[in-house]
C-alpha cells in the first residue's frame, strides 16, 4: 500500500484512508478541512491554538488558505508522497507563509509554537533543515496498527469498519464525544421512564374502566 512521507497509508480514494471533513469554528469564521480521522484531533487543536496565539486563521479574503488532505507528492519531488496525501498534515494561512519563506512567524512566538507542536506529536515546517514551510504542520507519530489494517482492507476492496479509535477521534474533533454519549444515554433513559409511566397510567385506567363495565353484569347474574 502507498504511504506518505511519515509512513501513514495514502490514497487518492478518501474512503480508503478514512478522510473526514471537519468544520472548525474560529475567530474569523468557520474552516472546513478534510483530515484522516485518527489524526484530526491533534491537527485541529493546532489550528485552534494558532488562531488564538499566533494570528487569526482567515476563512475568507486574500489571506485565507488553510488546507488538509490533498493527494499529491511533496512540492518539487516526483515520487515521494506528501503527508497531505494521507490526511495527516495541514497548512495554515498559506498566503501569509509562502513555501520557502523564512521569518513569516513573529520571532517571539516561535518557542511557544514549537512547544505546542511537540506536545501534540507534530512537526512544524519552519524547523525543516532545508527549504522552510512555516505554514505547515504534520503528524510524526506512527499510524496505529488497526488504522493500517483498515486501509489495507479497504484498498483491497474488502468491507471494513473504521477502528473505534477513528470513530472516537471524529467525535472528539467535532467537540461532541462525551457530551453525545453521556447526554444521549441520559435523554434515552428519561424518555423510557416517561413512556413507562404513561403506559402504566393507561393500563390502570383501562383496568378500572373494564371493571366498572363488567361489575354490574356480574352482580345481575348472582342468584
Amino acid at each position: 500500500m502507498l504511504k506518505s512521507q511519515n509512513g501513514w497509508p495514502a490514497s487518492s480514494d478518501r474512503s480508503v484512508i478514512n478522510i473526514q471533513t471537519f468544520s472548525i469554528p474560529l475567530s474569523q469564521g468557520t474552516v472546513q478541512i478534510p483530515l484522516r480521522a485518527e489524526a484530526a484531533p491533534k491537527l485541529i487543536e493546532m489550528i485552534r491554538w494558532w488562531d488564538a496565539n499566533i494570528e487569526p486563521v482567515y476563512t475568507s479574503g486574500p489571506n485565507a488558505g488553510t488546507w488538509g488532505y490533498a493527494y499529491r507528492t511533496i512540492r518539487g519531488y516526483t515520487t515521494t508522497l506528501s503527508n497531505h496525501a494521507s490526511g495527516t498534515a495541514i497548512d495554515i494561512n498559506a498566503p501569509l507563509h509562502a513555501l520557502g519563506a523564512e521569518g513569516t512567524v513573529a520571532a517571539d512566538k516561535i518557542a511557544s509554537l514549537r512547544a505546542k507542536a511537540a506536545a501534540l506529536g507534530l512537526r512544524w515546517g519552519g524547523d525543516y533543515r532545508g527549504r522552510k514551510d512555516e505554514m505547515h504542520f504534520e503528524v510524526i507519530t506512527a499510524p496505529p496498527a488497526e488504522s493500517v489494517r483498515y486501509s489495507e482492507q479497504r484498498a483491497a476492496g474488502l468491507t471494513a469498519q473504521a477502528p473505534e479509535a477513528a470513530q472516537y477521534a471524529v467525535a472528539v474533533a467535532k467537540g461532541a464525544a462525551r457530551k453525545v454519549v453521556g447526554g444521549g444515554r441520559r435523554e434515552l433513559a428519561r424518555k423510557l421512564r416517561r413512556n413507562w409511566w404513561l403506559a402504566g397510567i393507561s393500563v390502570a385506567v383501562l383496568a378500572v374502566g373494564t371493571w366498572l363495565v363488567l361489575r354490574p353484569r356480574a352482580l345481575e347474574k348472582k342468584p
